[in-house]
């Protein structure tokens, strides 16, 4: 099998689970969703439980990965916060298989300090591409300082996380390895990476967004259009 034909995206044309689908990482869609689960979802091996939740904002990202892996469970609306209004769309699926096979790739239960990438199934830069972007959507930001006025990206996570960030990045782009530092005193497991260089965000939005334009039904739109604002106003082509 191609590299081609190996990371060809091929989205669901039938309403059928596919409860092997976690069996292999072969195309750049499960490449993106696992990293995504990195940061935002999670596994339950007690009740085999597969689960992602995320801020109402982000609602439309739910229904995309809804249809995306064709599964059926209804999303979930809550208040967590009543106090903050701190509502989240949460969607979860219990399926054996799919927690086994997750396992394999070190996906662990969310926020135990464990987290990893799938760094030992990357063969190729679209599938580098791919994580990275996953990550990005879950534990990545893309803001204007409000003092400078430039941009920022960021990157957050474990420091093993944090570190196959900068693997990835310097490996697959001419972005310097960035330095990474704690982010959260009050989380000893929690770091960041940033990176705020010009011609360093070009590089990095094009590397997430262009060489994986067939993940356009994946990707989480709120970054992608923030992210677009920056290269408009850095005279770059956009996808």
């Amino acid at each position: 099998m191609t590299n081609v034909e190996k990371n060809a995206v091929t989205y669901n044309t039938s309403s059928e689970f596919d409860s092997n689908y976690w069996n292999c990482l072969d195309d750049t869609q499960k490449f993106y969703y696992e990293s995504f689960y990195v940061g935002d979802g999670y596994i339950k091996s007690s009740d085999n439980t597969v689960g992602v939740d995320l801020a109402i904002r982000d609602y439309e990202w739910i229904e995309n990965y809804k249809n995306n892996l064709n599964i059926d469970n209804k999303v979930y609306i809550r208040n967590q916060m009543p106090k903050k209004n701190c509502i989240s769309a949460s969607i979860r699926k219990k399926d054996k298989t799919w927690v086994k096979d997750l396992a394999k790739y070190k996906m662990v239960p969310r926020k135990t300090g464990h987290e990893t990438l799938p760094m030992d199934y990357i063969t190729n830069k679209k599938e580098a591409a791919a994580t990275l972007l996953g990550i990005f959507d879950s534990d990545g930001s893309i803001y204007k300082e409000t003092d400078t006025n430039k941009y920022r990206a960021s990157f957050c996570g474990t420091e093993t996380v944090c570190n196959q960030i900068n693997d990835i990045i310097t490996t697959y782009t001419d972005i310097e390895p960035n330095c990474i530092s704690l982010s959260n005193k009050k989380c000893n497991f929690i770091y960041s990476s940033r990176f705020g260089a010009k011609n360093d965000l070009v590089q990095l939005y094009d590397f997430l967004y262009n060489t994986n334009s067939e993940l356009e039904n994946a990707w989480l739109n709120r970054k992608h259009s923030k992210f677009t604002d920056f290269m408009l106003q850095s005279c770059r082509t956009v996808v």
